[in-house]
């Protein structure tokens, strides 16, 4: 039996059985469709975590300093001073593997543009905590190294900040100020950086 003989006989018994034919061809389609879109799916999750982890930093390790104690209550990690400036320094000095150490000053506040305002985590850093979270910048610049030492009054903002404060503007070269807060966790739509000299100098008002 020759292929062309092969081919009559199918195309005859798919005749003979119509709708038996066309539900299994129905199903296929439908089979094929299900594993495409699951695909799909399970593609887009994929590179969503991938993402979300590579803002987080997947080779990152934090160090925070100790809790103190008040009134016999021990508070969260982080809200006692001991970590300096010096501190990340040394990492960076004396751990070959460390590619940068940048230190953080971190605080949740509310931040005020004409009649507009938006409670948001405002950080004290350097420009190394740019490299080490991998976090672009989308418009404007990073901080100057003048701007580093003088601790200038300059902020590098989150795109929902800037929606929330800026009329659709796209921030660069407005003004704004801050109020005081307390601490927050870190979403790179809704921060505000600082230069960390400038966060000392807050700190210390």
């Amino acid at each position: 039996m020759n292929l062309l003989e092969s081919m009559r006989i199918a195309t005859t018994a798919l005749r003979a059985n119509k709708l038996r034919s066309a539900l299994t061809a129905l199903g296929i389609v439908v089979g094929v469709a299900a594993v495409v879109c699951m695909v799909s799916v399970g593609a887009g999750a994929q590179a969503e975590v991938s993402e979300k982890i590579r803002t987080l930093g997947a080779n990152l390790l934090f160090v925070v300093p100790g809790a103190q104690n008040s009134g016999g209550v021990r508070l969260e990690a982080g809200t006692r001073p001991t970590l300096t400036e010096e501190d990340a320094a040394a990492i960076r000095r004396e751990l070959t593997d460390v590619q940068v150490a940048a230190p953080l000053l971190s605080r949740s506040m509310p931040l005020v543009a004409g009649n507009r305002n938006w409670t948001t985590l405002v950080a004290g850093i350097n420009t190394d905590y740019l490299v080490a979270r991998e976090w672009q910048i989308t418009a404007g610049r990073t901080f100057a190294e003048n701007e580093m030492e003088t601790g200038a009054k300059v902020a590098i903002v989150g795109s929902a900040i800037v929606e929330a404060l800026f009329e659709g503007r796209d921030g660069v070269g407005e003004t704004f100020r801050e109020g005081r807060g307390g601490d927050g966790g870190c979403d790179r739509r809704d921060t505000n950086v600082a230069a960390a000299a400038a966060s000392h100098s807050a700190r210390r008002s």
